[in-house]
C-alpha cells in the first residue's frame, strides 16, 4: 500500500465524515412575514385627556377660598347636607 492511497483514503474518509455537517450549513429556512390585516393586529390603548387643567390646590374641582373669611360664613343647611352626602359616598370605603 502506498503513501498516496492511505493519504487518498483518510482524505475520502473526512470528506464522508464532514458532507453531513457541509450539507446543514447549505440548507435555509424560509419564514413567512408578518401581515397586518385592518386593525385586528392593532394594540388597545385608551387615552384620557382631561377638559381642563387643575391646580394644586383644586382636587375635586372647588374653587379656592378667596381669603380667611369665608370659613367663617354660615352655612345653608340644605347646602351642608348635600355636601355631605357627596363627600360620604365618594369617600365610603366598601
Amino acid at each position: 500500500m502506498s503513501r498516496n492511497s492511505g493519504v487518498f483514503r483518510w482524505t475520502l474518509l473526512l470528506a464522508a465524515l464532514l458532507n453531513p455537517w457541509m450539507a446543514q450549513a447549505e440548507q435555509r429556512m424560509e419564514l413567512d412575514g408578518t401581515a397586518v390585516i385592518g386593525s385586528r393586529e392593532s394594540p388597545q390603548v385608551l387615552y384620557l385627556v382631561p377638559w381642563r387643567k387643575s391646580g394644586p390646590g383644586d382636587p375635586l374641582g372647588m374653587p379656592p377660598l378667596e381669603s380667611g373669611d369665608d370659613l367663617l360664613v354660615p352655612l345653608e343647611r340644605a347646602v351642608f347636607r348635600r355636601q355631605l352626602d357627596y363627600f360620604s359616598a365618594a369617600y365610603d370605603q366598601p
